[in-house]
């Protein structure tokens, strides 16, 4: 929703370090993809602030790599097609490494909760296997399903955004027309950059509410999703009717 005004602010801010960086952009986006990766793997071991400083590197690098590309003049069409390979295995993997942590951490606080009564039945192997399997369907599946759905809300979207994306460029409406400093136009909607990364600051500080954060976040991608298609809708069809 704020992607295309604050792009202008990411690139004043960053342009003097793009300057001096000896690395290509190609470069800068796979460490950053290397940080997101490492965010993911410290939060499913809940190394939360490990995560938290490495979710901002990768945000920090997600935004330099096309700064540096325009500064030094090296902007290729496979350089932004790596970009957003990488940006959405990130926005995949960080996710499943919240929620891996999120379930060690309420597995705990259960097992802490619970001292009092598990005493009775730690000698009875059934009745501890019961109880255990009833956590898993009462909560650990709840969330698992919530991830999907959050998962599959990306899935949706891509297709959403990029075949949107690819039918503006192809009538002559994309970043041309738009003045957008990415190598594809990225048609606005709810959800964009900025709300993902303030969502996953979101998810990373608070690990316990991270299902309902991510029941949040999933509904929000819908929105946009819809939105988005509504739009389309009316948009290519005064298209469709001007050509004729």
């Amino acid at each position: 929703m704020w992607d295309l005004q604050l792009r202008f602010v990411k690139e004043t801010l960053l342009l003097p370090i793009a300057r001096r960086t000896p690395l290509s952009p190609n470069a800068v986006s796979i460490l950053g993809a290397i940080a997101g990766i490492a965010c993911s793997l410290c939060a499913s071991q809940g190394q939360w602030n490990a995560a938290i400083l490495l979710w901002a590197l990768n945000r920090t690098l997600d935004g330099l790599d096309g700064v540096v590309a325009r500064a030094k003049g090296k902007s290729t069409p496979f350089g932004g097609h790596l970009d957003l390979v990488l940006d959405f295995v990130v926005y995949a993997a960080v996710p499943i490494g919240v929620f891996i942590g999120s379930l060690s951490l309420q597995n705990s606080s259960q097992e802490a909760e619970s001292d009092h009564v598990m005493y009775q039945v730690s000698n009875k192997p059934l009745l501890r296997a019961i109880e255990t399997l009833v956590g898993i369907q009462s909560s650990d599946i709840t969330a698992g399903v919530v991830l999907g759905t959050l998962i599959s809300s990306y899935f949706v979207n891509c297709v959403s955004l990029f075949h949107l994306s690819a039918v503006l460029e192809s009538v002559g409406k994309g970043r041309s027309s738009t003045g957008e400093l990415t190598t594809v136009t990225m048609p606005t909607s709810l959800v964009e950059g900025f709300e993902t990364l303030v969502m996953y600051f979101a998810f990373l500080f608070l690990p316990s509410y991270s299902i309902a954060l991510f029941a949040a976040f999933a509904t929000a991608v819908f929105i946009s999703i819809i939105h988005r298609t509504t739009w389309a809708a009316k948009f290519l069809s005064s298209l469709s009717m001007k050509s004729e």
